[in-house]
């Protein structure tokens, strides 16, 4: 028989999380974005030549979480996979609220979105994760 406890903040933290090369395509858009900051985003990718954040998504759902202006970005830069870290709502080193007070927010809104294509507005979340994730530097080659 397996027993369940709670990780304490240290525990939390060793958990090693490996991205996952993720096709584009699957993935699904729960937040709208700001247009011009995600052209910019693409140029700077671009000229560094490496992608070097995963994107934050949902296992069930495939739903972004956080990395909106990366995924619109790699459509410019012709990417066909990502680099993902694929998390569900009830892991420890994870949470999510509004940005607007910081309150929590219902991940079940978010998924929502992802399920229905009717996006949140910009900014409407702020996901952070404190688990530990091992820097990037992919060769945007390599995701072509």
């Amino acid at each position: 028989m397996f027993e369940t406890r709670t990780l304490n903040p240290i525990e939390q933290r060793t958990i090693k999380y490996l991205p996952e090369q993720i096709t584009r395509d699957d993935l699904r858009p729960t937040e709208q974005i700001n247009e011009g900051r995600m052209r910019s985003l693409a140029k700077q990718i671009e000229h560094n030549g490496l992608w070097t954040k995963p994107i934050l998504i949902e296992a069930s759902s495939m739903a972004i979480m956080d990395g909106h202006h990366r995924f619109h970005a790699s459509k410019l830069l012709g990417l066909k996979r990502l680099p993902c870290l694929v998390l569900s709502y009830d892991d420890p080193n994870l949470s999510v609220v509004s940005w607007a007070g910081g309150a929590p927010f219902d991940p079940a809104r978010i998924l929502e979105a992802a399920n229905s294509g009717v996006l949140l507005g910009f900014k409407t979340t702020k996901h952070s994760f404190c688990g530990d994730a091992n820097f990037l530097h992919l060769p945007l080659e390599t995701l072509k």
